[in-house]
């Protein structure tokens, strides 16, 4: 999850310009929420990722072969294939 955090707020990119002495002051910073996840299968990592990403408000996206729709409904996600998850 921390390097999801990282990434959508280019946080390797903004160490480098602080390092070279070019920080935009002011710049606004990119924010998780209301942003899509999506998850393959269900498993414990698939399932803490899950946890944090709920807490963080993001819409979680889940594809599970084996999994109950009813299930991943009830864990707060929406149920989809892996075409959509993947278009998504």
């Amino acid at each position: 999850m921390l390097l999801l955090l990282a990434a959508v707020r280019k946080l390797f990119a903004d160490t480098n310009r602080v390092m070279q002495g070019s920080w935009q002051v002011g710049r606004s910073v990119p924010r998780l929420q209301g942003k899509t996840l999506g998850l393959v299968a269900h498993g414990k990592i698939s399932r803490a990722i899950h946890q944090c990403a709920l807490g963080s408000g993001l819409n979680v996206l889940m594809y599970g072969p084996h999994i109950l729709p009813c299930a991943i409904r009830r864990a707060g996600a929406r149920p989809v294939d892996l075409d959509e998850l993947l278009r998504e």
